[in-house]
């Protein structure tokens, strides 16, 4: 897919599911319970033991229904590794020109993070279009109300204390879409007799988009 067709699938999608810290026996229902919440991106990070595998197994399992992509990639290695395992997005935790010229290079989707308008212009010289604002929570909303005025030619995903109470807050004050992790996917419903929890979560977080958007 073109970069163009994934930042524009961010957009209409609004939510990227964050998964971290799980194991690769896991990914694929995981994936399965969210998908039949309505999500449909979704970031396995690279500090996940065996990311790499798991971005394989779940690309494969999830053709046509998910894009998977990769986040916490810190190197050019680890966008080469990444997009040969089936990552179709990358997202970085921090403005990496390597990172960042490799991905504009090949037509590839990347969000590096910033929080600072120096780390956004930064990144957006470099070739960035769409930014991940870390830790967007802790920011709060009027923040990205301010940088959005004189920073007009990016997107901006909210990551960081995202979730069900604050998500439509967020997507209102300016951020296209928003990364969730912890709230979307907690530890209690990793097991196999949680995982319908996901899908209710998954299906209260679409519906607070909706009925934000429609009002």
């Amino acid at each position: 897919m073109k970069s163009t067709d994934i930042y524009g699938k961010i957009k209409k999608e609004k939510v990227i599911c964050i998964l971290r810290g799980i194991s690769i026996e896991q990914v694929v229902p995981i994936a399965q319970a969210l998908h039949k919440g309505g999500i449909r991106l979704m970031e396995i990070t690279c500090n996940t033991k065996n990311a790499l595998e798991m971005i394989e197994k779940v690309s494969q399992a999830m053709t046509g229904k998910m894009i998977i992509g990769a986040g916490t990639v810190l190197s050019k290695k680890a966008c080469e590794e990444v997009l040969i395992a089936g990552a179709k997005f990358i997202i970085a935790p921090n403005v990496e020109p390597e990172v960042i010229r490799f991905c504009a290079d090949r037509d590839v989707a990347v969000i590096p993070g910033a929080m600072t308008p120096t780390e956004i212009l930064r990144a957006s010289q470099l070739g960035a279009t769409m930014i991940k604002i870390f830790p967007a929570g802790y920011l709060g909303t009027d923040y990205i109300k301010q940088v959005r005025g004189p920073i007009d030619n990016v997107d901006f995903v909210a990551v960081g204390g995202i979730g069900l109470e604050n998500i439509s807050a967020f997507l209102s004050a300016g951020y296209c879409a928003a990364g969730l992790g912890g709230s979307l996917v907690p530890r209690t419903a990793r097991k196999k007799a949680n995982r319908d929890e996901l899908t209710s979560l998954s299906k209260k977080i679409l519906k607070k988009i909706r009925d934000t958007k429609d009002a």
